[in-house]
């Protein structure tokens, strides 16, 4: 049975590995001037360049530990409150999105950089949602059969086009007599 030694690996890179041979030399000896002749293996981002941004990655590292240390920063509840501020401006009542987003802040805790925790909050929402208004009755005013279409605001457009329907008036025309509809000539200039 064959072994892979160091003198094979040799032999293989020797033989196979010629064409590449000047590179890998030039990244070994680790000279800029070097390794520039060769293009393909040369970025513009120099070495320096790479080692400078891993520095200030590890620094911003350092200081995020001081600032849940030692002023009482606490990211799940910090995400908490972001999901929940997001799932108020998509429409979610205050006191369902903070429950909605605890719930999910708590759930991904671990997963914060591979799902998606805006998506799975408002899935959660919408589900809840659904939930409780299975839970309630149904107004009278929605109800199937009901004559009026549960419009209470005088401006309401359904108010306006069953108030229509009660004298004979066509949708169109009561919302015309409503000032909601302009005659088109009014816009040519």
């Amino acid at each position: 049975m064959d072994q892979i030694t160091p003198e094979l690996i040799r032999s293989v890179a020797k033989d196979r590995l010629t064409l590449i041979r000047a590179a890998l030399e030039a990244l070994r000896s680790g000279k800029k001037k070097e390794i520039e002749k060769f293009g393909d293996i040369y970025s513009s981002v120099s070495i320096d360049d790479y080692l400078s941004r891993i520095e200030a990655e590890q620094k911003q590292a350092e200081r995020l530990v001081i600032i849940r240390n030692e002023l009482g920063y606490d990211l799940l509840e910090q995400t908490s409150n972001e999901i929940s501020a997001w799932l108020v401006g998509a429409g979610v009542e205050k006191t369902l999105a903070d429950r909605c987003a605890k719930e999910i802040a708590q759930l991904y805790m671990n997963e914060f950089d591979t799902v998606d925790l805006h998506q799975e909050a408002i899935k959660l929402a919408l589900k809840k949602q659904a939930a409780t208004e299975k839970a309630k009755p149904i107004p009278k005013s929605r109800r199937i059969g009901s004559k009026t279409p549960g419009a209470t605001e005088p401006n309401d457009l359904r108010l306006i086009v069953a108030q229509g329907k009660k004298k004979k008036t066509p949708a169109y025309e009561a919302l015309k007599i409503a000032a909601y509809v302009k005659n088109p000539l009014e816009f040519s200039g």
